[in-house]
């Protein structure tokens, strides 16, 4: 593998992210959608596992009236 020679290409800029290198390939009109359907799929995670944190709380607390009400027996 050759390598450039430094004189002729020693004043390059700098390598640009990958994220503006998409941004700059690809129009707003597709790049949108997709950073739109990541964040609204991590909001659905987030959401998801605050239902499930609060059923959680919600059948501990109903198992305590019922022990307090019933007994352990029931």
């Amino acid at each position: 593998m050759t390598y450039l020679c430094e004189p002729c290409f020693g004043n390059r800029k700098p390598r640009r992210s990958y994220v503006s290198l998409i941004l700059k390939i690809l129009p707003e009109a597709v790049v949108a959608p997709i950073l739109i359907f990541v964040c609204l799929d991590i909001y659905a995670v987030a959401y998801l596992a605050l239902a499930a944190v609060r059923s959680l709380i919600r059948k501990k607390k109903w198992k305590k009236r019922w022990v307090a009400h019933h007994g352990d027996s029931a």
